[in-house]
């Protein structure tokens, strides 16, 4: 799925009617651990990153210092929380 395509789901998704309260995690049912991921907190610098799920509370989650479920150390936390995650796009994934 594209970034654009990604953008047009959740557009619509916020133009529905919403009759309770919103479902962050909904929002990253369809990304995958491991995935290569772009990640911010203030949606101006954005981070590459492997996602590895979502907190209690909505947010979405990566590996720390660039682990993935395969290198992270057993019965270590190793995950950052983030405010905003997307799928990078083919640029960003070739580095440019």
């Amino acid at each position: 799925m594209s970034i654009k395509e990604d953008t047009r789901t959740l557009a619509k998704w916020l133009n529905e009617e919403q009759t309770g309260p919103i479902d962050r995690q909904a929002l990253y049912d369809d990304f995958k651990i491991d995935e290569p991921v772009m990640v911010s907190l203030d949606n101006k610098a954005w981070y590459r990153r492997h996602f590895a799920g979502v907190s209690a509370d909505g947010r979405p989650q990566t590996w720390s210092d660039g682990r993935t479920s395969f290198t992270v150390a057993p019965g270590h936390c190793g995950v950052t929380t983030w405010d905003e995650c997307r799928r990078p796009t083919p640029e960003e994934l070739r580095g440019e």
